[in-house]
């Protein structure tokens, strides 16, 4: 069983709409985010966790849908994007995937607590 947290922001100036939190209040995990803004789409990110004993993902999946968008000229850096907009078209939907996994977590290990400390200035 998951708790389902929804934030809406208090300021109207914010790009995000709603953001929705799904929770696993016994361990303390968050397993799923969704933000939707008022120009940038939908965007979920998925956290799986394989050690039950550190809140650190092993997996995350950022899924986005952008909606309708069309690039602005100054980030066409060569002659290849600007025929790849072209040929895509303007104002066509724009969605993707990326998975990052981690693995082979080191926690306290081999760092004093000094590291850690704020130098006085």
């Amino acid at each position: 069983n998951l708790d389902v947290i929804k934030i809406i922001p208090n300021d109207d100036s914010s790009d995000v709409i709603l953001s929705t939190l799904w929770v696993d209040e016994k361990l303390m995990q968050i397993k799923k985010v969704e933000m939707t803004g008022k120009r940038s789409g939908t965007t979920s990110i998925e956290l799986e966790y394989a050690d039950k004993n550190f809140s650190l993902p092993s997996k995350v999946v950022f899924s986005f849908n952008l909606g309708n968008v069309t690039m602005p000229q100054q980030a066409q850096t060569n002659q290849d994007n600007d025929e790849h907009q072209q040929r895509r078209g303007r104002n066509q939907s724009l969605s993707g995937k990326v998975i990052l996994t981690y693995s082979n977590y080191k926690i306290n290990k081999g760092i004093p607590d000094i590291f850690f400390e704020e130098k006085k200035k």
